[in-house]
């Protein structure tokens, strides 16, 4: 319009049978997340999770993306957006700290949708690793936020660790960020062939 932008939200239920998946890159703004080795966690969640979004609208699915640049978002407004478009899954990405090595995705068996959550946590886990051949650390069960509050099928990802110098290394390549976001995008659909 008049060469402006407009942007708005659409229910699924006006688009058919596309699947919407909802893309939480974690942190941003004044909320950079973890940082070490001259890297910021907020930027590499941003950076993963467009990939992820970019990937999955190529592949004829509807991806929302909680921010699509670095500024901050309560965690209430994500699980807020994502439930107020009813989103099909819900699938945050983030960078851990704290000495560790590998990837590591989180569900809620408490949660809403807990068996579709644990199916899609073990399917973005395996993916991640297949692609990446990096240290798998499992799936964790643990009350987060996003997961607590989505009301869809959702997992955390953690990709990688910040602090660790090894992991660092990886995550400053364009093309190991490109494998992990592969490896998510291979996740959700190997989910939705499961629950179609």
């Amino acid at each position: 319009m008049n060469g402006k932008t407009v942007s708005g939200f659409i229910h699924k239920k006006h688009i058919g049978n596309q699947k919407v998946v909802f893309v939480d890159p974690g942190h941003g703004g004044n909320d950079s997340g973890a940082v070490g080795n001259g890297l910021r966690e907020k930027d590499i969640n941003l950076d993963i999770s467009k990939r992820v979004a970019d990937q999955l609208r190529a592949a004829g699915y509807i991806a929302i993306i909680s921010r699509d640049n670095d500024h901050f978002i309560s965690l209430a407004n994500r699980t807020e957006h994502a439930n107020s478009i009813g989103a099909d899954i819900f699938v945050s990405v983030h960078v851990n700290a704290g000495g560790g090595t590998g990837i590591e995705t989180w569900m809620m068996s408490k949660g809403p949708e807990s068996e579709k959550s644990k199916v899609l946590a073990d399917n973005l886990q395996k993916e991640m690793i297949n692609q990446t051949k990096t240290t798998s650390r499992g799936v964790k069960d643990g009350n987060l936020h996003v997961n607590r509050e989505s009301n869809m099928p959702s997992a955390l990802v953690e990709v990688g660790f910040i602090d660790r110098k090894s992991d660092a290394d990886k995550l400053k390549q364009t093309s190991y960020k490109h494998k992990l976001a592969t490896g998510i995008v291979q996740g959700i659909k190997k989910y939705f062939r499961i629950f179609n």
